[in-house]
């Protein structure tokens, strides 16, 4: 399996320092990068990242990132691509979608045995 850095870490540091073009950038690298890996998990982190670093900048919600990172079907370190986007959704509003989506995660999670991949939605549900 390719290792190589994502942006969560220093992305949303960037981004609460005032520097969230940089972390637009960092997450935009991660998925050219994990699309060249051919690593769906990585590719399904970066592609959320790359969402959220773009709802932070003002440029809206991502639908086609999100979709493309739920179509990937991927998990891993305790991330969902549906709780992700069930966030986004919530703030955007859309929250019959974000609700159904947030559910999904859940789901998974105790498919997984994940005990901690969600545990925000855990105490909200």
């Amino acid at each position: 399996m390719t290792s190589f850095p994502l942006p969560k870490p220093t992305g949303r540091k960037q981004a609460i320092g005032g520097h969230a073009e940089k972390w637009e950038r960092h997450a935009q690298a991660s998925v050219e990068e994990a699309r060249a890996a051919g690593e769906p998990n990585l590719l399904a982190d970066a592609l959320s990242e790359l969402a959220t670093a773009r709802i932070v900048r003002g440029h809206g919600l991502q639908r086609q990132l999100m979709e493309e990172a739920l179509r990937l079907g991927a998990a891993h370190r305790g991330f969902y691509p549906e709780w992700a986007f069930g966030q986004q959704l919530h703030h955007a509003g859309q929250l019959e979608e974000a609700h159904a989506l947030a559910g999904r995660s859940l789901e998974r999670a105790d498919e997984a045995g994940d005990g901690v991949g969600v545990p925000v939605g855990r105490m909200a549900s």
